[in-house]
């Protein structure tokens, strides 16, 4: 079922010789692009950028589990409290 599983993590790539940061998120049925920010800080705001725009997008989210690499950003209480708050 969609959004019962959602993977995320920080891949950092260059372009024209500038560090920039994507932050996906991805529908473990069928690896569709529930979300992304891309930013040149691998910061906070880039992660919570990504997730409230799932969240707008995404309502119905049947139990989902959110997979990571428990990263700092993701360990950090703002992060964690989002995603008690939907569910």
């Amino acid at each position: 079922l969609p959004n019962t599983k959602w993977y995320t993590d920080i891949t950092e790539f260059h372009l024209n010789n500038e560090k920039l940061y994507l932050s996906p998120i991805l529908d473990g049925c069928g690896g569709d692009i529930v979300s992304y920010t891309i930013s040149k800080h691998p910061d906070m705001d880039l992660v919570m950028t990504m997730l409230d725009k799932a969240f707008a997008k995404e309502t119905a989210l049947n139990n989902c589990i959110f997979h990571t690499d428990q990263g700092c950003q993701y360990q950090s209480p703002r992060y964690q409290r989002a995603l008690k708050l939907h569910g």
